[in-house]
């Protein structure tokens, strides 16, 4: 039995308990879990966005993938994380992390380009963070609570010997 459904417990002298759990419908289907920015706080200050502007953001990439996911409900719970790169002016590039690798093409069909077209806040220089999330309820394992590196930054280290992150893995493959 999981944690979401009713089930009846038989307790003492023929005392029936209900459990009753939040249903499915009642779980948003798309959950942030925590965030990973990929810059200390002076460089996130230095190159933008403001936090008003930040959070505004992620807000707005939260009730878009919430409505998206939610028109897909039925599927198996997942973990995963949008690891959203920002550049100058106001651009947005979007990778999908997950959990279980065999579900990173279903996630980037279904998140990516429409994610990529909200409107991204004004930055000056490179920056990035991740949205760690569980979709339809989560999964186990969930990804790495740090630092989620999407496999084409990874590519682009292994070739290039490594560099630092956001910005080297960001520049090879998001060229201006």
């Amino acid at each position: 039995m999981t944690d979401r459904r009713r089930f009846l417990t038989a307790m003492g002298a023929g005392l029936i308990v209900v459990e009753a759990w939040p249903a499915l419908a009642d779980t948003p289907a798309f959950q942030i879990s925590s965030l990973a920015l990929y810059l200390p706080n002076q460089a996130m200050v230095e190159r933008g966005p403001s936090a008003k502007d930040l959070i505004a953001y992620i807000d707005a990439l939260k009730d878009r993938a919430n409505a998206i996911l939610a028109q897909a409900q039925g599927r198996t719970g997942a973990s995963g994380s949008l690891v959203v790169g920002l550049k100058p002016p106001a651009q947005s590039r979007l990778w999908v992390v997950m959990a279980d690798k065999s579900r990173k093409a279903e996630f980037v069909t279904l998140l990516k380009a429409p994610l990529e077209g909200v409107q991204a806040p004004t930055v000056v220089g490179l920056n990035a963070f991740a949205i760690n999330f569980n979709a339809w309820g989560g999964a186990q394992p969930p990804v790495s609570p740090t630092y989620p590196i999407p496999d084409e930054w990874l590519e682009v280290m292994r070739r290039g010997g490594g560099g630092m992150l956001p910005d080297s893995p960001m520049k090879a493959v998001w060229p201006d």
